[in-house]
C-alpha cells in the first residue's frame, strides 16, 4: 500500500466527515432559530394580556386604593382568569395561591400561542413539501447541470437529454427528502 494513497483516504475521510457534520449542523441551526423565533413571536403576541392582568392583580393587591376599585380589578380577574374559579376576592388576592393561578394562566396562554405559532410554521413547510414532490423534474435541473451534461456527451442531444432527465430525478428525489426531513423535525418539536 502506497502511504500517501492512505493519507490521502484519511483526508477524505475526514473532510467528508466534516462536510456531513456541518450540513446537520446548519439544519439544527435553522430548526432551533425558527423555533426560538415562535417563541419570541409568542410572547409579543401574549405581552399586553399579560400585562393588564399583571396590573389588574396588582391594583388588587394595593391596599392605597379604595375598596371599590380593588373590587372591580378583582371582578375583572374572576372574568378573565379560568383558574381562579371566581373563587378570588378582595382578601384573597394577596396571597400566594392567587399570584401562582395567575402565572399559571399566563403560561397557558403562551403556551397556545407557541402552539399556534408551530403549527404555522409546520404547514408551512407541509406546503413545500407538497410543492416540491409534484414539481416537474425542469424544475429541478439547473442550467449548469444542462450545459455539463451536454459537454459530457459531446454535443448528442439525446444522451445529454437523458442526462438531463437523470439529474433532474436524482435532484428532485434529493429536494423531496431534504423537505420531509425538515417537516418532520417541526413536527416533532410542535
Amino acid at each position: 500500500m502506497n502511504p500517501w494513497g492512505l493519507l490521502l483516504g484519511a483526508i477524505t475521510a475526514v473532510v467528508t466527515a466534516l462536510v456531513l457534520f456541518s450540513n446537520k449542523q446548519k439544519e439544527v441551526n435553522l430548526q432551533l432559530k425558527n423555533t426560538e423565533r415562535c417563541y419570541q413571536r409568542a410572547n409579543v403576541q401574549t405581552a399586553a394580556q399579560e400585562h393588564h392582568l399583571r396590573q389588574l392583580l396588582k391594583t388588587a393587591n394595593d391596599t392605597n386604593k379604595s375598596y371599590n376599585e380593588r373590587k372591580k380589578a378583582v371582578d375583572e380577574l374572576n372574568r378573565l382568569v379560568p383558574q381562579y374559579n371566581k373563587q378570588l376576592t378582595v382578601e384573597t388576592a394577596n396571597t400566594d395561591k392567587a399570584k401562582q393561578a395567575l402565572d399559571r394562566y399566563i403560561d397557558s396562554i403562551k403556551a397556545a400561542a407557541v402552539k399556534k405559532y408551530l403549527k404555522a410554521l409546520v404547514d408551512q413547510k407541509a406546503e413545500a413539501l407538497a410543492k416540491q414532490e409534484y414539481s416537474s423534474l425542469e424544475e429541478n435541473i439547473a442550467w449548469y447541470e444542462r450545459a455539463l451534461n451536454g459537454m459530457k456527451n459531446f454535443g448528442n442531444p439525446i444522451a445529454a437529454m437523458s442526462d438531463d432527465i437523470v439529474t433532474a430525478t436524482k435532484n428532485k428525489v434529493q429536494n423531496v427528502k431534504s423537505k420531509r426531513r425538515t417537516e418532520s423535525c417541526y413536527r416533532s418539536s410542535s
